[in-house]
């Protein structure tokens, strides 16, 4: 799920078709991502956020055959802890059942292979659990896939 009244929210001044990279981009440091107004992003985003993730959660779950109570664990992207845990109390997940990277951070795709490394090191995961996994993208964007776990 995309929603594209964000595209202007997040940019990199550079390296485009409108600004191409070359020398001066780079010297002036054109090539880093730049929120324009935090506060208004972070306002607008927070609207949007938790019913968007739902969505696609529930999509594909209904995709694959599962419903929410059907989930054994949720490898979610990194964001605000208040936040993760809203998500997951509505997704009905106990504490065993998403993995919360605070000492990691946000390390961009590879937020879910790291929640599901940690659940594997804990045992948390067992041959045939439904797992959800659950991303965002800049820009803005949502994304929800279900596997079957075999070990």
């Amino acid at each position: 799920m995309t929603d594209g009244s964000f595209s202007r929210d997040v940019v990199m001044p550079a390296g485009g078709t409108r600004h191409p990279a070359n020398h001066d981009t780079v010297n002036q440091d054109m090539h880093k991502l730049r929120v324009r107004d935090h506060e208004e992003m972070k306002e607008r985003l927070a609207e949007v956020s938790l019913p968007n993730f739902l969505d696609v959660a529930d999509t594909a779950l209904e995709r694959s055959g599962y419903d929410r109570e059907d989930v054994d664990f949720a490898a979610i992207t990194h964001m605000k802890r208040s936040f993760h845990d809203s998500l997951c109390e509505e997704l009905g997940l106990g504490d065993r059942q998403s993995y919360y990277l605070d000492e990691y951070g946000h390390v961009q795709s590879v937020d879910q292979a790291l929640a599901t490394a940690e659940a594997r090191s804990r045992d948390w995961l067992d041959d045939g659990d439904v797992v959800l996994y659950l991303a965002a993208g800049t820009g803005y964007t949502w994304a929800a896939t279900v596997m079957e776990w075999r070990a």
